[in-house]
């Protein structure tokens, strides 16, 4: 809060270097009864103001739930090695969906286009280029 001015004479100089402290009421009579002053405002914080920092409103937020001892407690069925064998075979299954003599020229060109595309292309190298050739080359 701005609780007085501090005003420089108009024109401001090196030479002129002298300042006026006004209060905040008498500041403005002066400027206002033509005394020509180029007005800038000081705020300051005092400690006797501690009393506006006391009466501050909180937001009344929620406490955070997300506590050390709250995700120690959940629970997880799952282990490494379950995810592991899930991954193994889901890339198995691909594996035969890519080397089925049986399947259609189209279905495995997309297939082959979604794992490139997913950049898994480096597991399925081998099958890829097998039913690359056997397209390009005719059906065996």
């Amino acid at each position: 809060m701005a609780t007085e001015l501090l005003c420089l004479p108009r024109p401001f100089s090196s030479s002129t270097q002298k300042l006026y402290r006004f209060p905040l009421q008498r500041a403005f009579h002066l400027r206002l009864h033509g005394t020509p002053m180029t007005l800038q405002v000081r705020c300051s914080v005092a400690n006797e103001n501690s009393s506006l920092t006391e009466s501050r409103r909180s937001a009344n937020f929620q406490p955070n739930i997300w506590s050390y001892d709250y995700l120690q407690s959940l629970k997880n069925d799952h282990s490494v090695e379950t995810y592991k064998d899930e991954a193994t075979r889901l890339e198995q299954e691909v594996r035969s969906m890519i080397t089925n003599e049986k399947a259609e020229l189209l279905s495995v060109l997309d297939l082959i286009d979604t794992v490139q595309r997913l950049g898994l292309g480096y597991r399925f190298e081998s099958e890829i280029r097998k039913a690359l050739e056997r397209f390009v080359f005719g059906r065996t």
